[in-house]
């Protein structure tokens, strides 16, 4: 795992890991901050700098003066009381980089012996946004599949696909025989550019 960097010893032995990145309506990535803010006992363990693997395309201007923005950060999180890994990625990073970045996440997977990972989407529909939010599971194994099936209020998605590492998370997964699952909130088709707690929130008390 070459970019990868340990900065504190974590004694995890088969955790389950929750993964999220940016998407539409900042589905995952607020359901993964909410977990991260939420757990008491959660502590940093690890990142992943991202400099060299940048494809930068604009700069920053603030009171006229232009910089370079930040790199995004890309970190895991370790919470001993729930054996819970969490990862947050701040961007998605596109093509070649992005796979890059995928794959020292499910490295560092390897390494911990994580038995699923978790992650999030957004699944846009023609509704209002004052209509729940229901969920959506996918998964990568029948196992993961059998246990969406009996998830009470978790239903199929039968079709389509999931953009983004959110999504291609799953099928990278699989190729290490990793189980994932992807669940996938409803959201306002008309809204998908802006954040939504609810569809966040729905995810995590899923």
């Amino acid at each position: 795992m070459g970019n990868l960097k340990i900065t504190k010893k974590i004694d995890a032995i088969s955790p389950v890991m929750i993964a999220g990145w940016p998407g539409m309506g900042s589905v995952a990535l607020g359901a993964v901050d909410y977990l991260r803010r939420k757990l008491k006992s959660i502590v940093k363990f690890a990142e992943i700098p991202v400099d060299k693997m940048l494809v930068l395309d604009a700069v920053m201007v603030e009171n006229g003066i232009a910089r370079l923005q930040p790199p995004p950060k890309n970190t895991f999180y370790y919470d001993r009381q729930s054996n819970l890994i969490i990862f947050e990625g701040e961007a998605q990073l596109p093509g070649a980089s992005g796979i890059t970045l995928l794959n020292e996440v499910l490295g560092l997977a390897e390494e911990f012996r994580v038995k699923r990972i978790f992650t999030g989407a957004a699944f846009p529909l023609p509704i209002r946004h004052k209509e729940r939010s229901d969920i959506y599971g996918v998964a990568n194994d029948a196992r993961g599949l059998r246990d969406i099936i009996v998830k009470s209020g978790v239903k199929l998605m039968e079709g389509g696909h999931i953009s983004g590492l959110n999504g291609l998370m799953l099928g990278f997964a699989a190729e290490r025989h990793i189980e994932a699952i992807c669940l996938l909130a409803t959201m306002p088709q008309y809204a998908i550019s802006i954040p939504n707690p609810k569809a966040s929130a729905a995810i995590v008390s899923t």
